[in-house]
């Protein structure tokens, strides 16, 4: 016989049987009483019971000796924070330094603990796994649901309306002073973040990269480590003000909507200069005025020829002053802002060019946003709403500053390790010095040190460069049990499905897109399918007319992006980057399906309505 299966994941059924003969109830029952059982024995135990078709009866109970075992891992938050591939140096920086802030948090909330960095997270087929069942664990122990983590990033399942419950247990009461002086001292972080912010920003504002490849290998490494330090304190930040923003933001919409009002309606002020200041589209907007201002033979020969440099050559000081300017606050952005290996705009100016001259603004409109002021509501309620409101906004300037700092100075280790790969080359170690992205940075101090042979570094760096390249295209699962990497997945790739992030209908062709070297590619009304999504990714979604992404959640930069563009996004799609260029598919903004049309079919737009504006681009053309 098949066996019926459920599954009761976070406070709800995630799986079960189309059909069955036992009801649903009787199962409730059984995980509600398993979970007493469990709690009463204080172990881990394995069940069995019988159903008479009146009543449930226990018959027998066994201690599961090997659940602690296995280790759970899952990529729902890595989707988020370390997308796609990572190549050994990344790993050896992010790991022990993002890991690191997480372990300081748990650390104010829990006291001296043996966490470890590379105990929380692990690589299979070079993609980032978190260890869930060890925060479990933590959470768990202070009376937070084990899925803590990932209900505050939005990504857990949840049904409507349902709560992170807190049930104190006796450790969690044990830790009660320092629960409310971690909360308070979190209330108390604007303070913090406008004292520090400035000083980071400065601190790596200050660093001279033109004087960067004249220092020593040592000097190199001394300058690593000051760098790393920096950005570990950046990192902290970092992790705390989106996390606080998406606390407000929950609290504030949550009491909006019992006065039924749509928070997404609510104007938060982000079309102001304080915000514009950390967004680069703001800035490509002007950039692309300043094209448009050329004469018709400028604007060509700018088209013909984006990665030409114009310096000083007259008719063109405004737009070479846009440029300059853009660079000089952007430049670090790349296509992945937790991979300094890949290749920022500063070093790449055609791109921004082409960039500009084929910005388009968002469609959406902002006109039917509301007000907080002209909100409706009640007197005792406005003071601490307004307090709610004032933080929500705050902090998401807060975001935006933190997420600007942090990229910048992440961004350095590259000119940094690149000086180093400059010295392995010329010594003979390795053939290419962005081969050093391939090397652990123990590893490198060992070559620099003395403590690794020489002759090993290019043998590691040519070895992993095939095991990735084997490894790009796999499909693997959201959740790992155990340490030992499982067989990756060959998904259908005639209906697509993940999460949907903003509502709408579209259909056109796909386009897709892995970073800088396809955004030429990209025509009006096609179907923009990427891994992930970077602030630099932004001008591609005025030509999209629709999102799907591989990774991401609801708060991603894709989801956000899409929604203010209004066209439909869906996100977390498996095999998304399997999909093949110009193949016809239609986007369901409503229930996340990405559907493979075997015909034509109408062009983008045509198919439905977003709740707030139409999905409309131009009709894309018929390869």
């Amino acid at each position: 016989i098949t066996p019926f299966r459920w599954v009761y994941h976070n406070g709800q059924f995630t799986a079960s049987p189309e059909e069955a003969e036992v009801p649903l109830g009787v199962i409730t029952q059984a995980v509600k009483e398993t979970r007493a059982i469990a709690r009463k024995a204080k172990i881990d135990v394995d069940l069995e019971w019988v159903w008479d078709g009146h009543q449930l009866y226990w018959v027998q109970m066994r201690r599961i000796t090997t659940l602690g075992q296995a280790r759970l891992y899952s990529n729902r938050i890595s989707q988020e924070v370390q997308p796609g591939l990572v190549k050994p140096l990344i790993w050896s920086i992010n790991i022990p330094m993002v890991n690191g802030v997480w372990i300081d948090l748990l650390t104010e909330i829990i006291g001296p603990n043996q966490l470890n960095p590379f105990d929380l997270a692990r690589s299979f087929y070079y993609r980032a796994y978190f260890n869930m069942g060890l925060l479990g664990e933590v959470f768990e122990s202070i009376g937070f649901p084990a899925e803590s983590l990932e209900i505050m990033w939005g990504l857990a399942p949840r049904r409507s309306g349902q709560k992170m419950a807190f049930r104190p247990s006796p450790q969690a009461l044990r830790l009660l002073p320092r629960l409310l002086w971690f909360a308070w001292s979190k209330w108390r972080l604007s303070s913090v973040l406008d004292r520090n912010l400035p000083k980071l920003e400065a601190a790596f504002s200050a660093i001279d990269l033109a004087s960067i490849p004249e220092k020593s290998p040592r000097e190199l490494l001394a300058g690593i480590e000051t760098l790393y330090q920096l950005n570990r304190e950046a990192a902290y930040y970092n992790v705390l003000a989106p996390m606080l923003s998406i606390i407000y933001s929950y609290w504030l919409r949550t009491r909006l909507s019992r006065l039924g009002v749509d928070f997404a309606t609510l104007d938060m002020g982000v079309d102001t200069p304080a915000f514009h200041r950390f967004d680069p589209n703001h800035h490509l907007k002007d950039l692309s005025r300043a094209f448009q201002d050329l004469p018709p033979e400028g604007r060509t020969r700018i088209s013909e020829a984006p990665e030409q440099d114009l310096a000083g050559e007259e008719g063109f000081e405004e737009y070479n002053a846009r440029v300059m300017a853009l660079l000089q606050d952007f430049g670090h952005l790349s296509d992945s802002g937790n991979d300094f290996s890949r290749r920022p705009w500063r070093e790449d100016v055609g791109l921004v060019t082409r960039m500009a001259v084929e910005y388009m603004p968002p469609a959406k409109s902002r006109s039917n946003r509301q007000n907080f002021s002209s909100l409706k509501i009640p007197p005792l309620k406005r003071w601490w709403m307004g307090i709610l409101y004032r933080r929500a906004r705050q902090f998401a300037l807060y975001r935006e500053h933190i997420s600007y700092i942090y990229t910048l100075g992440y961004g350095l280790f590259r000119p940094y390790y690149l000086a180093l790969g400059e010295h392995f080359v010329k010594m003979g170690w390795l053939g290419n010095k962005e081969d050093i992205f391939y090397l652990s940075r123990d590893e490198i101090e060992g070559v620099v040190e003395g403590t690794l042979a020489p002759q090993n570094p290019a043998r590691l760096a040519e070895q992993r460069k095939e095991e990735m390249e084997e490894a790009r295209d796999l499909i693997l699962p959201e959740l790992i049990f155990g340490d030992e990497a499982p067989p990756p997945e060959v998904p259908s790739l005639q209906t697509l499905t993940g999460v949907a992030t903003s509502r709408g209908y579209s259909q056109g062709r796909v386009k897709v897109v892995r970073g800088f070297e396809d955004f030429s590619k990209v025509e009006s009304g096609d179907i923009l399918v990427i891994p992930y999504s970077e602030v630099s990714w932004t001008p591609l979604f005025g030509r999209a007319a629709a999102v799907v992404a591989e990774a991401g959640g609801m708060l991603s930069h894709s989801s956000i992006v899409a929604r203010e563009y209004g066209i439909p996004a869906v996100v977390s799609v498996t095999g998304a980057l399997q999909l093949e260029d110009n193949v016809l598919v239609r986007v369901d903004g409503y229930r996340g399906v990405v559907s493979v049309l075997a015909g034509e079919g109408p062009a983008a737009g045509q198919e439905g309505e977003n709740d707030e504006c139409t999905a409309s681009r131009k009709p894309p053309k018929r390869i």
